[in-house]
């Protein structure tokens, strides 16, 4: 006996489903366009045209592929957004603080007090990380690098438990030498307001000799971009005593 032709969904619906789905999978690679065809394999597979009639073998495939093309676009389009859009949203908003005066008043994890007095009124950089956060461990050895060549003390803050940090700086730099810059753990609320603003990590504020920002950078930048803007804070401070004439 013959299949009936109304089926729920038909039988030509389903393996249509299946190869919606079955392509969802590797269009999701390709800029998270998977996600259309993903859909339409599960709303496809979904569909019921006869509650009574059993749903086709292939339904049910091309909805459980089109779930994990739909998974897989969707990670795909959020790494998209959080490498390529959000740190360029970011940086924009992040912008508005150039220009703003930052008092620096912090105590680093040693103890040690930081202000203008004990950083000499120069240029300086203040960057926002944390332990968890890949792209601000990736950036230390850069800013070490850039602190060795230049003279700016780096300051680097993080808005976490300050004994869980004291720990993990000591056993990072017991194993790498990194970071072997200043280190300040503070509570959001008691950072100066640009700094408190931070949410996209790593954001790096460079100072010039008064405390004005004049530059922020969002996100892991190379040597050569981080020098590039440190040189031209360097560039129109009048006692340009900080940079060493050194190789890049």
């Amino acid at each position: 006996m013959t299949e009936p032709h109304a089926t729920s969904p038909t039988r030509r619906t389903g393996v249509l489903s299946l190869i919606l789905g079955a392509a969802s999978i590797p269009a999701s690679l390709i800029l998270g366009v998977g996600i259309v065809p993903a859909l339409a394999a599960i709303l496809l597979g979904a569909r019921r045209q006869n509650p009574l009639l059993p749903r086709p073998v292939s339904a049910g495939f091309g909805m459980a592929l089109g779930f994990v093309g739909l998974l897989a676009s969707s990670l795909v389009m959020l790494a998209l957004f959080t490498t390529l859009i959000l740190p360029r949203l970011e940086t924009s908003m992040a912008r508005g603080a150039v220009g703003q005066q930052l008092d620096v008043e912090f105590t680093t994890i040693e103890g040690r007090t930081l202000n203008s007095t004990t950083l000499k009124d120069g240029p300086m950089i203040i960057d926002v990380w944390a332990t968890w956060c890949g792209p601000c461990l990736a950036a230390m050895p850069v800013l070490q690098r850039i602190q060795e060549d230049t003279s700016v003390p780096v300051i680097g803050v993080t808005f976490e438990a300050r004994d869980q940090v004291a720990r993990w700086v000591s056993e990072r730099r017991g194993l790498t030498g990194s970071p072997n810059y200043a280190i300040v753990a503070l509570n959001r609320d008691e950072a100066p307001g640009p700094l408190a603003g931070v949410s996209a990590l790593p954001t790096m504020f460079i100072l010039d000799a008064s405390g004005v920002i004049q530059e922020v950078m969002v996100g892991f930048h190379d040597y050569d971009s981080v020098r590039n803007a440190v040189n031209d804070v360097l560039d129109a401070t009048s006692d340009n005593t900080f940079r060493k004439d050194t190789p890049r």
